[in-house]
């Protein structure tokens, strides 16, 4: 019971992000819109938002938070890794998720709801949540490529034809800012020979005057523009 205990704080870090996917996952399957459907959501939502809050306390006492996935080491594996400022924002992001959900219970009847707006709310919250706490650029892609189908999902959902056809610049936008940023990873992975934000910010610093620095930081603020 205490090894448990023990594991599951080593993992905390990841349950945020964890428990949206599976919140998500559950909601494919349980189609049927009813009022227990709507607390499994709620408590789950809840859960998400007091989580998010007790890592916003831990990463106060202890600065970061460091989770090396399947125990591969950086720069092999894939890591997560949460500061005082990524806490705040995945607790501000669960918070309102959580709001929102509420605020959909309130205005529309059960038998009104498509059983595919709670799932597609939560596969966006687990992106989001793990965009905040990804330690590497590649799987901060996979993250917002989570959170973008999810939203093209919930853009879609309620439209008619009209609607639908308008989402198509929306997401011609966001391909080609996918295909910018692998372009982007591959350019920072052949500079820097990982993809680890802790090991590029320790070669960066011998580099602030390099002008393929400089090059490779305005093509991503050029990503990141097309992507917001």
């Amino acid at each position: 019971m205490i090894h448990m205990l023990q594991s599951l704080i080593d993992n905390i870090v990841v349950l945020p992000f964890f428990i949206a996917l599976v919140t998500g996952l559950v909601g494919i399957i349980w189609r049927r819109p009813c009022t227990s459907r709507r607390l499994f959501f709620s408590i789950s939502a809840a859960i998400q938002m007091v989580l998010a809050w007790y890592l916003i306390f831990l990463t106060h006492k202890v600065k970061i938070l460091f989770l090396p996935l399947g125990a591969w080491k950086a720069p092999f594996g894939i890591s997560i890794a949460i500061d005082v400022f990524g806490s705040l924002l995945i607790g501000v992001t669960t918070m309102l998720s959580l709001f929102a959900i509420l605020y959909l219970f309130a205005t529309t009847k059960k038998d009104k709801e498509n059983f595919l707006l709670l799932p597609l709310i939560q596969f966006m919250i687990a992106g989001i949540v793990l965009s905040f706490s990804t330690g590497d650029f590649f799987n901060l892609f996979v993250s917002f490529e989570i959170f973008l189908i999810a939203s093209y999902g919930l853009l879609t959902l309620k439209s008619d034809e009209k609607s639908i056809k308008n989402t198509f610049p929306y997401l011609g936008v966001n391909v080609i800012g996918g295909t910018l940023f692998v372009l982007g990873a591959s350019f920072i992975y052949g500079m820097f020979g990982t993809l680890n934000f802790a090991d590029i910010s320790a070669q960066t610093s011998n580099l602030s005057q390099d002008p393929k620095l400089i090059l490779i930081a305005s093509y991503l603020v050029l990503v990141f523009g097309i992507k917001a």
